[in-house]
């Protein structure tokens, strides 16, 4: 009989069938002799525990009696503990059985849940783990042992440090000490910190997350000794600066900085010429991060047209400022950017070592704070003290502060909550001490001295409405009316709405910055509508010669009457539009009126018509002024260690305060400013007593108006966290133990005798 050939098809079946059986059997032969290895793996590690752990035992007895079995018995639990909570639910009655409780019947239940996992087929690389665990926590046994038999234990050397400036690094370190387990891979394996050694958990938390300060045993190792600096030299030429801005979205700010150059370059020459040191200081390497331009890159564009120009001014000045001052200045508007120029880890779950040739400051806004947790992660405490917040209103410490276990108040922001010490975050203006006075520069040439010339017989002095924006006109009709009937009304209206604008008003809309500060030298009353607040353009006003209209906000306004403040992280209450030109300028240059009481906006026109000012601007607005006040701010405020002490410490003036006066009024009552560097140092027992304050008790908690003492019972209380020291708050009961310093006139961020330093 003849056979009769496979089709092609058929073939292939066969031979594919065959591979099949083939690749079983080796996968089954293969399983088979990866179980063998790993089950004699794991014998051999369990006969080396019994052995490791018998040996321990009798050290243990001959060398430390008065030990015994209780610390080898913590460490069991703890090894139960771990691998009970890995089990299976229906192990758990070999782990609770009480009546094996010996060391060794206890290290044998472990092995016959191991075998019993084992037989349930659970993952070879699970039990090899769990074997793991064991081994690693008998070594810590052995090396505990070694250890308490030392005379010299290095492990008792090392405590957390209660130091203001890392206000975390206790609750830090329990947390490692209790569930380090829980980011073992990272921690131990990555890291190789020790659990249970604390030097081991500090190193840790401070050279590697920035939680904790560097142990003085260790700040003059390589990785941790500060970078030798090279000696600054002062830029004059901005050459290099430009190449740097040449895309189209830096046109408005590289606009103002060229046009600027030269009122810094006379700046800087005068603080020169009066022997001030501002070239005497290292090279500092400074990361500027425009967050909410990253965002809305949009507002770059519209810069002409009515972005929020005040930010842009800030910025602009800052970059031009530390350029100058030899400062080696990187610039970021992209948020792709920022994983190029900052540590991001390589696990979102586990840092990584610091970079050696990281930046000493970084300056950003919230959402460039915001972009930057998110892309650096556990890196992100890496540059938690070298931050610096660019924040137009300023943040209190009942928003920045962040514990949900200990809330100190039930207003909420959609801002703040960073738990940054308050003065890393720097305003426009000095509205309250808690923050840094960072400000910017006015516009305005210096050789204007002359008053604003009057206008032509026939003709009314001109007024300019402060308000891009039609909105802000809305209602102001019988306000207007009365300006006009001594005025003639300018504007520079930008919006679809328009009709909020009375005809009668000579609209500009926004012009380029050389038309607009060569018109303000024809402007004799700057007009204020209520709003914005706090903005750069009454300054401009007021130095080419114009008096502002400041207008009256009565009640104040804040987050609890106003939407603007609803969400902002501050309770200010302001008590006019430009509560700095109010408080600061005043008259003649400033009347602040009442805009919906039209006899006190007449009777204010009248009298201004009648009165001739100069250009003026407060030295602290000059270029020369803002040089002064960021080099002392970048080479002395310092919140990563105690290398440098700011203000000095003999600028202090301590003085107590009245029942419901906040440490900022009581330091004013005396022509002295609220200083918040200075906290740190009052608050103890010892001030108390230098007040001739007798405490009937003292206590420590978390308190907006700490130190301070009741006039109920003469109780003392200090602050519990230095997040929460507040120049700002009150009390009705307490009277406040308060920091004050003088000021430099028209320099209020700077004390008398700290600026040189």
């Amino acid at each position: 009989m003849s056979v009769r050939p496979m089709s092609k098809c058929q073939t292939v079946k066969y031979v594919a069938a065959a591979g099949f059986l083939f690749l079983l059997i080796l996968f089954f032969n293969y399983n088979l002799l990866l179980s063998e290895q790993y089950n004699s793996k794991v014998e051999e590690k369990k006969s080396d525990s019994e052995e490791r752990l018998r040996r321990l035992e009798r050290l243990m007895e001959r060398e430390h009696p008065e030990i015994g079995n209780g610390q080898l018995e913590k460490r069991v639990n703890e090894i139960e503990k771990q691998i009970q909570e890995r089990l299976p639910s229906s192990t758990d009655l070999l782990i609770s059985d009480g009546r094996m409780n010996n060391l060794l019947g206890r290290l044998q239940k472990i092995e016959v849940t191991l075998k019993l996992l084992d037989n349930q087929r659970k993952s070879y690389v699970g039990i090899d783990s769990r074997v793991d665990l064991i081994e690693y926590r008998l070594d810590k046994m052995e090396k505990s042992s070694r250890i308490a038999s030392s005379k010299n234990a290095k492990n008792n050397s090392c405590e957390v440090v209660h130091d203001w400036q890392y206000p975390f690094c206790d609750e830090k370190v329990q947390w490692m000490k209790s569930r380090w387990q829980d980011q073992y891979l990272c921690i131990v394996e990555e890291h190789k910190v020790d659990p249970f050694d604390m030097c081991s958990i500090i190193i840790y938390l401070s050279e590697v997350e920035a939680w904790c300060p560097i142990l003085p045993a260790r700040r003059k190792l390589p990785q941790n000794a500060p970078a030798r600096r090279k000696k600054a030299f002062l830029e004059r030429a901005n050459h290099n600066l430009m190449d740097r801005m040449k895309q189209d979205h830096w046109r408005w700010m590289r606009q103002r900085i060229k046009r600027m150059w030269p009122l810094w370059i006379n700046g800087l020459e005068s603080l020169l010429g009066k022997n001030h040191p501002v070239e005497e200081h290292p090279v500092k390497k400074i990361f500027l991060y425009m967050g909410s331009f990253a965002n809305n890159p949009a507002w770059f564009r519209q810069a002409f047209s009515g972005a929020p120009l005040g930010e842009l001014v800030q910025w602009s000045d800052v970059i031009a400022c530390l350029t100058i001052l030899g400062h080696q200045v990187i610039i970021s508007t992209r948020k792709e950017e920022l994983r190029d120029h900052l540590s991001v880890p390589k696990s979102k779950s586990c840092p990584s070592k610091r970079r050696e040739d990281e930046y000493d400051l970084v300056f950003t806004d919230y959402v460039g704070l915001a972009f930057m947790q998110k892309e650096l992660g556990p890196n992100f405490s890496q540059y938690r003290c070298r931050l610096r917040i660019l924040d137009s209103f300023g943040t209190e410490a009942q928003f920045n502060y962040f514990n949900p276990d200990r809330p100190i108040t039930k207003k909420t922001s959609s801002w703040g909550h960073q738990n940054l010490h308050l003065q890393q975050f720097m305003t426009m203006f000095p509205h309250t001490q808690d923050n840094t006075f960072l400000g910017f520069v006015v516009e305005a040439p210096t050789n204007i001295t002359k008053p604003v010339l009057d206008p032509p017989p026939g003709k009314k002095p001109i007024g300019l409405v402060y308000g891009k924006d039609s909105r802000f006109w809305l209602g102001k009709d019988n306000y207007l009316k009365v300006l006009a009937k001594h005025l003639e009304l300018h504007g520079t209206v930008v919006g679809s709405r328009m009709a909020a604008v009375p005809k009668s008003i000579k609209n500009h809309r926004i012009m380029n910055g050389r038309d607009y500060q060569a018109f303000l030298r024809s402007v004799k009353v700057y007009v204020g509508l209520g709003f914005p607040y706090d903005g750069p353009a009454p300054l401009e006003a007021i130095a080419q010669g114009s008096v502002f209209l400041n207008a009256k906000l009565d009640p104040p306004h804040s987050r609890d009457n106003t939407a603007f403040f609803k969400e902002k992280p501050t309770a200010r209450k302001l008590s006019s539009q430009h509560p700095y030109a109010e408080e600061f300028i005043g008259k003649p240059y400033v009347y602040t009126v009442d805009i919906s009481n039209m006899d006190e906006v007449e009777g204010a026109i009248k009298e201004i018509l009648t009165t001739k000012v100069k250009p003026y601007i407060p030295f602290e607005w000059t270029t020369q002024g803002m040089l002064e006040r960021v080099n002392a701010l970048v080479n002395n405020q310092n919140f990563c260690d105690h290398t440098s002490r700011w203000p000095p410490i003999e600028e202090l003036k301590l003085i107590q305060g009245l029942e419901t006066e906040s440490c900022t009024q009581t330091c004013k009552a005396k022509g002295l400013l609220c200083d918040p560097a200075f906290f740190p140092d009052i608050n103890i027992s010892k001030s108390f007593q230098t007040l001739g304050i007798k405490c009937s008790s003292e206590m420590s908690k978390d308190s907006l108006h700490a130190p301070s003492y009741s006039t109920i019972d003469d109780s003392c209380l200090l602050q519990r966290s230095a997040l929460l020291f507040s120049c700002g708050d009150s009390s009705p009961i307490y009277r406040r133990v308060c920091p004050c310093r003088d000021f430099q006139p028209q320099q209020v961020a700077l004390c008398k005798n700290c600026s040189y330093l």
